[in-house]
């Protein structure tokens, strides 16, 4: 029984040189781009946000569409 030839060795990957050095790092971010707040104002804001919120709460439907029964 004859067995199929050997599949050929994979093929190394060329080494990528660093000619450039090492990656910089970014540039700072702009002034005024990121104001930091107090924790107490951050927990104040999320308190007033929850209690402005006087929606319904959710009410399912219970409607079922019979026609998906319908045989054609």
């Amino acid at each position: 029984m004859d067995h199929p030839p050997q599949p050929p060795p994979p093929r190394r990957l060329p080494k990528v040189s660093n000619q450039n050095g090492p990656i910089p790092p970014p540039p700072p971010p702009p002034q005024g781009a990121h104001v930091p707040i107090d924790k107490i104002t951050f927990m104040r804001s999320l308190i007033a946000e929850n209690t402005k919120t006087s929606e319904e709460p959710f009410k399912p439907c219970y409607m079922f569409f019979y026609g998906s029964l319908i045989e054609q």
